[in-house]
């Protein structure tokens, strides 16, 4: 990136008369003032002229103007950005002005102004100015590219509001949007010099393609373990079917291709005088529904069982980290070059040395417990997605076999009620055909070949190297932190804060503190 200072911000009135600011480029400028007397509005005159998406200049303001600009200056570079301020009312104004060179003057009117153009392209003008971005090539301004570092992603390191001064919980300008807190945070390694753009719009892709193959391969599980409705409807049919003697029973592994062609027969079938349907299926029914109940509880304990084992290895994995953190200290020892005299007399001793080798044996074990959790805890995973999709796979089953009671008794009732046989299969011959005229529309799950987006995930990741981004955003955070806390301590300061240090940091949360 470019340093570029700002040397005037100025504001064109509807009387045709310019007010400005001059500001001397590398030196202190404090401005002071009683309040509501313009301080913060210069603050927001150079986040409209940046690019914000609305104007919050103040009313009494936006009344008496009809421009506003900022001139910046870099070595004996120049360039002059400057915006419409909408009446009040109007949100914003997209009609910008941007212009460089050597020795410009300001504009007195808007007439004056160089350099018409629109919010998106002055965007990107300021953007190639200060530096922001590494991909190289043209850039379409009318796509916002989500990822992409921009110039309003530079406004939290500028300047600071008074909202954002008096405010607690929020440290940098913007952080208190949430839509603008997630690219602000999602930048920050960018202008740390943590990654580079492409590599940053990298990893972003690859969480999203993460996510995507989640939601196919659950979605995917789904459709193999539990059977559509169409499928389960064809079954009740066979099976009652099958009941009266007009087709054989139906596989347990059958297709739905398959069934579908198994009731089509069976439409055609010519209705024949047969037996009623057997008491000693209605027991076999009940009989395998207790089966699956057993395993069903089974499995259920046997996945709470997994899940606390999952929870406590997280717990003792927390412990071991926490401890090796500690014990990391030991290492600037150097632990090895432990000599065999006393430091301060210089009498032969061993103790120096036997307590180094317990502090790197203590070492050891934790690492050794720390793989060993990192060993186990995948596969308690891969153990509990296992009882997971066997749980569904019973569960679905279980509903099966409850239909088929259903289908039994619904059946007998029929039978008792039409007292003949021959009436009970045309009846069933009748649901058969409705059944296939009404499943012309059925719905069908297609099962989705996920292979390619496999395969991009493979390649992405292997051009994100998070171990390597992670180290360099750990040394910067140190860098700010350190800075931070040497400027406050210079600070006047007063108990509990004497003696207090600032932490810069990015958790796991994705918050900033």
């Amino acid at each position: 990136m470019t340093r570029w200072n700002i040397s005037n911000i100025f504001f064109l009135s509807v009387s045709g008369e310019r007010r400005e600011v001059e500001l001397k480029p590398g030196v202190m400028n404090i401005i002071t003032g009683a309040s509501g007397t313009g301080k913060s509005t210069l603050i927001k005159a150079i986040d409209y002229c940046l690019g914000a998406s609305k104007c919050e200049l103040p009313a009494h303001v936006r009344r008496r103007t009809v421009a506003v600009g900022v001139k910046w200056t870099s070595g004996s570079g120049e360039m002059i950005i400057g915006r419409i301020v909408p009446p009040v009312g109007q949100a914003t104004s997209t009609h910008m002005f941007t212009s460089s060179g050597m020795n410009l003057p300001l504009p007195g009117m808007i007439a004056d102004f160089e350099g018409a153009t629109t919010l998106d392209a002055a965007k990107a003008f300021i953007e190639r100015a200060f530096g922001i971005g590494d991909l190289g090539g043209d850039v379409d301004v009318t796509k916002a590219v989500r990822g992409r570092a921009t110039v309003r992603h530079v406004t939290p390191y500028m300047f600071v509001t008074k909202e954002v001064i008096y405010s607690e919980t929020v440290l940098l300008h913007g952080l208190e949007k949430a839509d603008k807190a997630r690219d602000i945070l999602a930048s920050m390694p960018y202008f740390l010099r943590v990654n580079d753009e492409a590599s940053a719009m990298a990893e972003r892709r690859l969480r999203q393609l993460q996510r995507a193959l989640d939601k196919e391969e659950a979605r995917e599980r789904s459709r193999v373990s539990a059977d559509s409705v169409l499928k389960q409807r064809a079954a009740s049919l066979l099976a009652e079917a099958h009941r009266i003697g007009i087709a054989s029973a139906p596989s347990d592994d059958a297709g739905e291709v398959e069934l579908l062609a198994q009731v089509k027969a069976v439409s055609d079938t010519q209705l024949e005088a047969n037996t009623y349907p057997s008491e000693g299926e209605l027991g076999a029914l009940h009989s395998r529904r207790r089966e699956i109940l057993g395993a069903l509880g089974n499995s259920r304990r046997q996945l709470q069982a997994t899940r606390t084992a999952i929870r406590e290895a997280s717990g003792f994995e927390g412990a071991v980290t926490q401890q090796h953190e500690k014990l990391m200290l030991a290492e600037h020892l150097h632990l090895k070059d432990i000599a065999g005299v006393c430091p301060v007399c210089d009498a032969p001793s061993e103790r120096g040395r036997k307590t180094a080798s317990a502090l790197q044996a203590t070492l050891a074990t934790v690492r050794a417990e720390s793989a060993a959790v990192e060993r186990v805890r995948p596969k308690l995973v891969e153990h509990d997605r296992t009882l997971d999709d066997e749980i569904s796979r019973l569960n679905g089953e279980l509903r099966s076999v409850d239909d088929q009671i259903r289908t039994w008794l619904r059946q007998s009732e029929d039978t008792r009620r039409m007292a003949d046989l021959a009436q009970l299969r045309a009846h069933l011959l009748g649901r058969v055909s409705f059944f296939l005229e009404s499943s012309v529309d059925e719905s069908r799950q297609v099962s989705r070949d996920l292979s390619v987006l496999r395969a991009e995930i493979a390649e992405l990741e292997s051009r994100v190297d998070r171990e390597a981004k992670e180290i360099k955003l750990r040394r910067a955070e140190n860098k700010i932190s350190q800075f931070a806390s040497e400027a406050f301590a210079a600070l006047p300061t007063v108990a509990p804060c004497v003696g207090s240090e600032l932490d810069f940091s990015r958790p796991a949360s994705r918050r900033s503190r």
